[in-house]
C-alpha cells in the first residue's frame, strides 16, 4: 500500500471512479485479501532552495516483501541491498551478491523497478 493509493481506495469505497492513474485501490487488503502491489517505492526528496529541484544525493528505495534496495544519487555505485527477513535492522549490505544467489536475482529485479534520473 502506498500513499498514492488512498484516493483510489476511498473512491472505490464510495462507488466513484478512480481519480488517479497512479493509485491502486487497496480495498482487497482491507478485506484480508492480497493486494495488487508487489513492491513499494520510497524517495527522500529535499529541495535545494529552488522549488521542485531535487537533491542530487537523494535517497530512493524499492522494497519487496523480503528485499530492499537503497540508492543514493543516480548511480548503482551507492546501492545497498538488504534481506529484511534475515537482517531487519539493515546492518549488512549484500552487494555485490554471489553469482546465481537469491540476492543477485533480487538485485536485478529491484533495479528494474527503481526509477532512474533525478526526481524519479
Amino acid at each position: 500500500v502506498c500513499v498514492v493509493d488512498v484516493a483510489s481506495t476511498i473512491a472505490e469505497l464510495v462507488g466513484q471512479p478512480t481519480p488517479s492513474e497512479d493509485g491502486v485501490s487497496f480495498v482487497d487488503v482491507l478485506q484480508g485479501l492480497p493486494g495488487l502491489r508487489t513492491f513499494a517505492f520510497a524517495q527522500n526528496f529535499q529541495p535545494l532552495g529552488i522549488p521542485f529541484t531535487p537533491d542530487p544525493d537523494q535517497e530512493r528505495a524499492v522494497i519487496e516483501q523480503r528485499w530492499k534496495l537503497v540508492r543514493i544519487g543516480d548511480t548503482p555505485a551507492s546501492d545497498a541491498l538488504y534481506d529484511l527477513l534475515a537482517d531487519p535492522c539493515e546492518d549488512t549490505n549484500l552487494l555485490p551478491p554471489a553469482p546465481g544467489s537469491e540476492a543477485e536475482s533480487a538485485y536485478q529485479r529491484l533495479q528494474s523497478l527503481l526509477p532512474s534520473g533525478s526526481g524519479g
